[in-house]
């Protein structure tokens, strides 16, 4: 995020009880939500194209899914972004499928290619939390800190445990010097998920 005072950040974190956490947002990074293979949730969603998927494909879809998680997380942009253009190719509508597209060029730096993903995936599946989550981190990126906060709260008002949405949520809140506000966001993040930093860093 661009113009956020990590180090004071770092201190509410530390004040709260968190040294951890308040280290790794030293780092001044926001992880991307991926969708994996296995769950059914998330990249199980739905087509939304009007056409009937072979159920014949969904193995393969799940191992193109599979190795765009696994790849991605290996820094390997251009093998993780072959994988999920597999998958997307078998089934064009798959929302989970567009999200992991958009979470990965969130990550490769192309924030217009994510934010088409991430809107392709909300228009086929408009309830899809990840979805919000990930185009908030594109808005983040561009500095549009109203669109991010925006597209976090509604990542949360669809599935409020989505702790990384909290956490990002919370960073924003502190950028706007609601530190109260921001600190509860970042308290709560991580109960949902107690090992949210050492996962990120």
């Amino acid at each position: 995020y661009p113009d956020i005072d990590y180090g004071r950040i770092a201190e509410l974190l530390h004040a709260g009880g968190h040294p951890i956490l308040a280290w790794w947002y030293g780092l001044g990074s926001a992880r991307p939500s991926v969708s994996s293979a296995d769950n059914p949730v998330q990249s199980h969603a739905p087509s939304a194209t009007g056409a009937a998927l072979d159920l014949n494909f969904e193995p393969e879809i799940d191992a193109a899914i599979d190795e765009g998680i696994a790849t991605a997380e290996r820094h390997q942009f251009d093998a993780a972004r072959e994988a999920f253009l597999r998958a997307l190719a078998l089934d064009p509508g798959r929302p989970g499928t567009l999200s992991n597209l958009c979470a990965l060029e969130v990550q490769a730096g192309d924030l217009a290619t994510a934010k088409a993903y991430c809107e392709r995936a909300l228009v086929r599946s408009p309830d899809f939390a990840d979805a919000h989550y990930n185009l908030g981190l594109v808005f983040a990126a561009e500095g549009r800190a109203n669109e991010a906060l925006a597209s976090y709260a509604e990542a949360l008002r669809i599935k409020p445990e989505h702790a990384e949405a909290r956490l990002n949520f919370g960073v924003l809140l502190a950028q706007r010097g609601q530190f109260n506000e921001a600190l509860e966001q970042l308290r709560e993040a991580v109960r949902l998920q107690p090992d949210l930093a050492e996962a990120q860093v």
